[in-house]
């Protein structure tokens, strides 16, 4: 599992889960960026700042249509 936290920088830095990597929706489109932070080989489980927010859904949709395994945590 890879568990991926979509959350602003800033608020990343704060605090995440550990070892959560951080893919603020400003790079989604990045593909090499994308590339290292998420895992074709394994469930990416992405979260944002809560479950009434939808980024992390939305992430999960986009990123599993370029082949990535996602789930919204």
């Amino acid at each position: 599992m890879n568990i991926v936290d979509v959350r602003a920088s800033e608020d990343y830095a704060k605090g995440h889960i550990p070892g959560a990597v951080n893919l603020p929706k400003a790079q989604w489109h990045d593909a090499k960026i994308v590339k290292t932070r998420l895992n074709k080989k394994k469930i990416n489980v992405l979260y944002y700042y809560s479950q009434v927010c939808h980024p992390a859904a939305t992430a999960a949709v986009e990123f599993a249509k370029r082949g990535y395994p996602a789930m919204e945590l």
